[in-house]
């Protein structure tokens, strides 16, 4: 019976620092700097796509191009 008894009170130990180890990464993957960290990253990584500054570059010429139209008309 002591044995039953320690195996579950290890059980519920390991359970418990698990439980405190997720919580941790979520805290960890939650905080607005590392947030922000990584959207910077992925926006970073995107830019470096040529098919994101093609877009990026027709885009732009299309603004460009209502403005002066909208400008000169």
């Amino acid at each position: 019976m002591a044995q039953d008894l320690d195996a579950i009170e290890l059980d519920i130990e390991i359970a418990r620092d698990n439980l405190a180890a997720t919580f941790d990464e979520i805290a960890d993957r939650m905080n607005p700097d590392n947030l922000k960290n990584r959207a910077k990253e992925v926006v970073q990584e995107a830019l470096q796509n040529q098919s994101v500054q093609i877009g990026l570059a027709v885009a732009g010429a299309l603004v460009a191009t209502l403005i002066a139209v909208k400008i000169f008309k």
